[in-house]
């Protein structure tokens, strides 16, 4: 039981003693009087003097003996009276109080054997208060054995006949208790706000009311600690689904709400939910720190039974990422168990970190040991099988885990298949119950269910090989298809045939990689073949990813020596060739460098690095090797290129369409510098941009340049171009939760800057490719496993863009110009956009191996196909044109000519400054 629910036994005893039994206990007679004889027949005086020595080191077990005789005996009088008179209805009272006395300190088969006694002499007295005590005190004890049925049937009961203002909301968190052990965490949130919301609870104004009672104060000073309490439960319950920022939010609310009452316990509990936040957010140096801070606030000591839990989850889950760490997890969870004092939940947590830590270590024996007992642990609540939480799914994954290396047999193995199968079924179909979260958050956020993912795979490879390895990828395709965006549009998952129809052409292929902690499962699939790799987990790459992906941003100094410069080339090819080992394995690599095109799925491995980063054995890139695009999700993928295909059948020529617009600007107001200083005034040189038009031919493509472009240019820019491009500044605000944007002018927010929110109010339709030759315009918060980047990139694939190029890097003028007439060459001959990303790469790094890594972090999100693929026939809308004009002084007459012959119309010198 954890201390918050002590307390509530406690405080509630307190209150039932006080308000309900007329009496005191007293010390025992002397002179040889009520010594304790299991067979005596005693008088109520002397059974009280019994109690008051309950808690005596000598004498207290043999007085507890006797005491609990002497209530069996009573008890059995009581049902026997065919009336109650009012001496015996006193007794009885008094019994019950006695009873709950002698039930908090006999083990546990023998307490409920006294509570469910007491309850019958409860209804039948008919007190409220003293009944909804006995029901509280029973369906806790009956919580505590794992009979989770029963103790919901006595909540249920106690509230349908007890109406008491006491025990009422205790009962209701007994019965949220329950729901959460079973698994049912939407009815544990729905009576979470019951209980919240509802009249049980005495409000703070009862706490300020002068007129009212010291009971009722009392009572109100129990409620609000049950508010509280309420509190605790919902962030768990948040937890339990994987949604770690709303469990957050409501944990501030519960320490809030526990240092306005200067409540120590109810703190606590809200700063070790705070700390559970971080652990499930996988910060575990942050669970860490959180830990520290309790320890030094003083609410716990350094021995405390959960300060020691969410240390060694900790610290184990850190074992788990790094071989070379201090192995001290177990010995504090082993601690934390032998105390006692942890709730179940937190006990089931502890013996699924130690089975994992075994695991971790090749340990499987001990590993089988921890694994039983916590899988006997669950079985013993009684959950329905069709609801697996956090906890629940990783010890069935482990369970997958641990059978493989014991080398089960096959028929171990169908077993287990059929149990994860069955697992990601009621999961999803849970899921789709669950409203689309405006914050992107996707079935495969959390690594619990990942996990669950990455055994179906490995425990298919082994049974069926490459049969069993299409039935696991099909299941990737399922889990996919929660993503926050395939959701909202109701998506079909698809199957391996319709990827292998619809996306993969000849020579091309498809990475998928299902993230897990301690394994990274890898799909290598083509027309032909389907093959599986199990690499190191994702918990070990993570820090060199992040590692790698720093060093990628640095930037030399201008002017650095050669010796610098040899540094830091040798630092970035070793690293890359290192993680291109473990993600792309030999064994891999000779089967996917017979392809010209991959398209990557589950890039989420990397924390952000780029995939076209990573070494290959032959020495190149990924990015030079082959042409690479990383998709957020195949059913969006299937479903664009569905769309794509009706209306490339049905469409008229559009009037107005292009091949392509480029948007430039590099010269923000004085307003925008002010908020960012780092920006630069390019005073951008019209002769240097004529260029990337040049591929496209006459009246196929706009120059937005001077007026300066704005958001509804760039809208109408994406609805009539095959291919657009924006040359601007691209910005950070740390406060936006999609944080990159773009500097335009005169529209989007008052300073002309265009964020994420803004193109996600753009009708969703299919568009073209987007190249944002931008700073910064992938930068956003990670979400693991859902299909919406959050960040500029994410908004304009959602939004229909069949493709973006983006970075989430500082991009230089120079670099980004090279860059884009490289694949603007390309792509006017009818080459895909990732083909021509792959071959830009290839010419531009051949003799610069620096600028080859600084090339890789421009990434291909999205769709590989051509964007002038397909294209209708164009009819030029002269109401809708698009021109350079710049002062005469800048211009030759030559170059406004040749700049005249790309726009979709004319201006005479009277509208120059006008917009269509």
């Amino acid at each position: 039981m954890s201390s918050a629910a002590h307390f509530a036994v406690s405080s509630a005893a307190h209150f039932a003693v006080s308000s309900a039994a007329p009496f005191a206990m007293s010390p025992p007679p002397v002179g040889g009087q009520g010594q304790p004889d299991a067979g005596a027949d005693a008088d109520l005086a002397t059974a009280l003097g019994w109690a008051g020595e309950l808690d005596d080191a000598e004498r207290g077990p043999a007085v507890l003996e006797a005491l609990a005789h002497w209530l069996t005996a009573r008890c059995a009088e009581f049902d026997a009276a065919a009336a109650l008179d009012s001496d015996l209805a006193s007794s009885a009272g008094t019994w019950l109080v006695l009873s709950r006395a002698v039930a908090e300190r006999v083990a546990d088969g023998r307490s409920l054997e006294v509570l469910t006694r007491a309850r019958r002499i409860a209804d039948r007295l008919g007190h409220p208060d003293r009944a909804a005590a006995v029901y509280y005190d029973l369906a806790q004890g009956l919580v505590l054995a794992g009979r989770l049925d029963e103790a919901l049937e006595v909540v249920e009961s106690g509230l349908a006949q007890h109406d008491s203002w006491i025990y009422r909301p205790l009962l209701q968190l007994v019965e949220v208790q329950v729901a959460r052990l079973q698994g049912r965490w939407e009815d544990g949130i729905a009576a979470t706000d019951r209980l919240i919301s509802g009249d049980s609870l005495y409000d703070e104004r009862t706490l300020q009311n002068d007129s009212a009672t010291a009971q009722q104060r009392e009572i109100g000073v129990l409620h609000r600690r049950v508010r509280g309490m309420a509190l605790g439960q919902r962030a768990r319950l948040e937890l339990e689904l994987g949604r770690v920022d709303r469990a957050a939010a409501i944990a501030w609310e519960q320490l809030s709400l526990a240092r306005s009452a200067q409540d120590p316990q109810l703190e606590l509990d809200a700063q070790v939910a705070l700390a559970s936040c971080d652990f499930l957010g996988q910060d575990y140096q942050a669970t860490l720190r959180a830990v520290d801070e309790i320890v030094a606030s003083g609410l716990a000591q350094e021995g405390h039974a959960e300060v020691r839990w969410l240390r060694g989850m900790a610290l184990g889950s850190i074992e788990l990422q790094q071989a070379d760490a201090e192995p001290r997890g177990a010995v504090l969870l082993e601690q934390a168990l032998a105390s006692g004092q942890l709730d179940q939940v937190a006990e089931l947590d502890a013996e699924w970190m130690l089975a994992e830590i075994a695991l971790g270590a090749g340990d499987a024996a001990t590993a089988r040991r921890w694994l039983d007992l916590a899988r006997t642990r669950l079985a013993g609540w009684g959950q329905d099988r069709s609801r697996l939480g956090t906890r629940e799914l990783r010890l069935l994954a482990d369970e997958a885990e641990l059978s493989c290396r014991e080398g089960a047999d096959e028929a171990r193995l169908r077993e287990i298949a059929a149990e994860l199968e069955v697992g990601l079924e009621t999961l999803l179909d849970s899921w789709s119950r669950v409203g689309v979260d405006a914050g992107g958050v996707g079935f495969l956020e959390t690594e619990d269910r990942r996990a669950l993912l990455g055994e179906l795979v490995r425990v298919h490879a082994r049974l069926d090989g490459e049969r069993g390895l299409a039935t696991a990828f099909e299941q990737v395709l399922r889990a996919q298809a929660m993503g926050s965006l395939a959701r909202r549009g109701e998506t079909a998952a698809g199957d391996l045939g319709q990827v292998r129809a619809d996306l993969l052409g000849p020579g091309e292929g498809l990475l998928v990689y299902v993230v897990t902690e301690p394994t990274v499962h890898l799909l290598a699939i083509d027309a032909e073949r389907i093959e599986h790799f199990e690499l190191i987990g994702g918990g070990r790459l993570n820090p060199r990813c992040l590692a790698l992906g720093a060093d990628l941003q640095r930037r030399l100094p201008p002017g650095a020596s050669p010796m610098a410069q040899g540094e830091r080339l040798q630092g970035l090819t070793e690293a890359s060739r290192s993680l291109g080992a473990d993600l792309l394995p030999q064994a891999a690599w000779e089967l996917v460098r017979e392809w010209k095109a991959a398209t990557v799925v589950g890039a989420e491995v990397l924390q952000g690095l780029q995939v076209e980063a990573l070494g290959t054995p032959d020495g190149r890139l990924l990015g030079e090797a082959l042409a690479v695009v990383v998709t957020p999700s195949l059913p969006l993928a299937l479903e664009d290129a569905r769309l794509r295909r009706s209306r490339s059948a049905a469409e008229e020529p559009r009037e107005g369409a292009i091949d392509f617009a480029l948007l430039a600007y590099l010269s923000p107001t004085d307003a925008v510098l002010e908020l960012h200083p780092g920006l630069a005034r390019v005073e951008l040189d019209a002769n240097r941009l004529l260029p990337l038009l040049a591929p496209y031919g006459e009246d196929a493509c706009a120059l937005l340049l001077d007026p300066p472009p704005t958001l509804d240019d760039l809208t109408r820019a994406l609805d009539r171009a095959a291919v657009v491009q924006v040359l601007a500044h691209g910005v950070q605000d740390p406060f936006r939760e999609r944080g990159s944007g773009l500097v335009l002018f005169g529209e989007g927010d008052e300073l002309g800057l265009v964020w994420s929110e803004d193109l996600q109010q753009l009708p969703k339709q299919p568009r073209g490719l987007v190249l944002l030759t931008s700073c910064g315009t992938s930068v956003g918060p990670r979400r693991t496993g859902d299909d919406e980047p959050a960040n500029l990139a994410g908004a304009l694939l959602a939004r229909g863009a069949s493709g973006v190029l983006t970075t989430g890097s500082k991009l230089e003028y120079s670099l980004a110009q090279d860059l884009a007439l490289e694949v603007h060459r390309h792509l006017a001959q009818g080459t895909s956009a990732a083909e021509a990303l792959r071959a830009a790469r290839a010419t531009l790094g051949a003799g610069d191996r620096l600028r080859a890594f600084e090339l890789a972090q421009v990434q291909l999100l999205g769709s590989p196909r051509s964007p002038l693929e397909g294209r209708p026939s164009r009819s030029p809308d002269p109401s809708w044109w698009l021109l350079v004009v710049t002062p005469a002084a800048l211009l030759a007459a030559a170059v406004a000519l040749a700049l005249r012959r790309r726009t979709l119309g004319a201006r005479t010198g009277a509208d120059t400054g006008a917009r269509a």
